[in-house]
């Protein structure tokens, strides 16, 4: 080791690329110890603190591990290309998540476009703590990591204890698959396309609109700032969205000139109800709704909705993990949905 010689680079990432380089060049190989702090601040001529950042930044890399009291040492599987992927069963037999069936084949072609691998872990739907120690899916994800064989883990729609696991106890870099619509475009957009069409009487039917976004901010960028009804969701799913219009359509108020609907899921419910009660659409009711573009809602007329591309959710969580690995930090970002004019709302323009 030698003493690294100032540039415009931060001190502890200087560190990092010569650490980084030594083990991926295998002149520091898996189980090796790194010296000391007080060793490597003299080595470098840095204080400790940047030692410790240095340190902190590699194991989140999953360059090393840390083991208090014994040391830190280089880990297993540095140059492993393959991503672990956990998820619940009902991912691939249950119609009301097969959204994410096709987000997890969107990311396997697009880890392969990038060389990598993919090997996928199952887990129960509801897994409680006491019954982790036995949730084969999470054992195989451990021992995966702990021989070195996966290199990164993403995850999406498992459950607590997994996801407790993952972010406080996991070695190697984690993507928790949090990257969602922007809702705040969401409501921006929908409010003023209704309001445009001519409609004042507007009802929300709000999923998660409060995460990671606010849905009064999106209220707030609206050209008016008409007073909204909003019906809060407590699940997404086709019962839910059926509550929702038969609580709607009992309300005092009444039935609304406009309804925008922030989940497809919900739309399907809701659908349901005003085929079953005989309300038409657009004439007694305009209809606006989130949609994934490819996994459209079945309806008898073309659905102007709000959608959103599912391979741009993919891209942005295989940047966020991908970054994790380089150290090129990135914050998956919310993906911006796109009005498609349908009749939903009237006749199309």
């Amino acid at each position: 080791m030698q003493a690294i010689i100032k540039r415009n680079d931060p001190l502890y990432r200087q560190i990092v690329s010569y650490f980084e380089e030594e083990i991926l060049q295998g002149r520091l190989k898996p189980g090796d110890r790194i010296p000391a702090t007080t060793r490597l601040s003299e080595i470098f001529n840095v204080n400790p603190d940047t030692v410790q950042q240095s340190l902190k930044l590699l194991a989140e890399r999953g360059f090393v591990s840390r083991a208090p009291g014994r040391g830190t040492f280089v880990r297993k599987g540095i140059n492993s290309r393959t991503f672990g992927i956990i998820f619940k069963r009902t991912v691939l037999t249950d119609e009301d998540v097969s959204f994410y069936s096709g987000f997890l084949n969107d990311f396997i072609l697009l880890a392969e476009q990038e060389q990598w691998n993919c090997r996928l872990f199952m887990v129960t739907e509801n897994l409680s703590p006491e019954d982790a120690s036995g949730e084969k899916g999470l054992l195989d994800l451990k021992k995966a990591i702990a021989d070195g064989e996966v290199r990164a883990v993403v995850e999406f729609c498992t459950n607590p204890t997994v996801r407790d696991y993952l972010r406080t106890e996991c070695p190697v870099p984690v993507s928790l698959c949090d990257v969602s619509m922007d809702n705040i475009a969401f409501i921006h957009k929908g409010v003023n396309y209704l309001e445009e069409r001519g409609y004042r009487d507007i009802a929300v039917f709000a999923y998660h609109l409060d995460r990671p976004n606010n849905f009064d901010e999106g209220i707030s960028t609206c050209h008016s700032k008409l007073p909204l009804r909003r019906f809060d969701a407590v699940d997404a799913n086709h019962n839910e969205g059926y509550r929702l219009m038969r609580e709607l359509c009992g309300s005092r108020s009444g039935l609304p000139d406009a309804l925008l609907i922030a989940n497809d899921r919900l739309f399907i419910g809701a659908w349901y109800f005003l085929l079953e009660k005989g309300i038409r659409v657009p004439e007694e009711l305009a209809v606006l709704t989130h949609a994934n573009r490819g996994r459209l809602p079945m309806s008898h007329i073309p659905l102007t909705r709000l959608e959103v591309d599912p391979l741009a959710l993919t891209r942005e969580v295989f940047r966020e993990i991908a970054g994790k690995i380089t150290g090129d930090a990135y914050t998956a970002r919310p993906v911006t949905p796109e009005l498609i004019v349908g009749r939903s709302c009237g006749e199309a323009e």
